[in-house]
């Protein structure tokens, strides 16, 4: 997962962006100064791999109540995950060039659209499913255990 979410950041280096007017800009010095300036900090702090953070923290840190503290900071590091998910609707036009370069019909594209939307829909929702349960401390009466 940390993968997708570092491929990310480098396609976001590369994906138009909509300026004021309404038209798109693709200029790769100016794609980059804007997204540097605007979502860049938010998608590296929601890239960084916290699980080796944790780990780490276990291991030297004996005081349950720490733990419990910073295990509360991890989670909101890992929101800012859920925060990118917002971000989806930036690839708008690229969906939009592809299904126009794979010479889709109308029809089959809004069937293409649908099924990968289910797809998203069903892995937010698994992704929730297993929040809850971590949340519970992946308790006996959780999915999980």
């Amino acid at each position: 997962m940390d993968l997708l979410f570092f491929i990310d950041i480098f396609l976001s280096f590369l994906t138009p962006y909509e300026r004021p007017d309404g038209t798109y800009e693709y200029n790769f010095k100016k794609i980059s100064r804007h997204y540097s300036l605007s979502q860049l900090p938010i998608d590296v702090f929601a890239a960084f791999p916290t699980h080796f953070l944790e780990e780490g923290a276990e291991e030297f840190i004996t005081s349950e109540s720490i733990q419990k503290k910073l295990e509360r900071q991890f989670t909101v590091l890992r929101f800012l995950r859920i925060v990118k998910v917002f971000k989806i609707k930036k690839y708008a036009p690229l969906v939009n060039r592809l299904i126009s370069f794979l010479n889709l019909n109308p029809t089959k594209s809004r069937i293409l659209l649908i099924v990968v939307g289910a797809m998203f829909l069903v892995h937010i929702f698994a992704c929730l499913f297993y929040l809850e349960a971590k949340l519970n401390s992946f308790a006996a009466n959780t999915w999980v255990f």
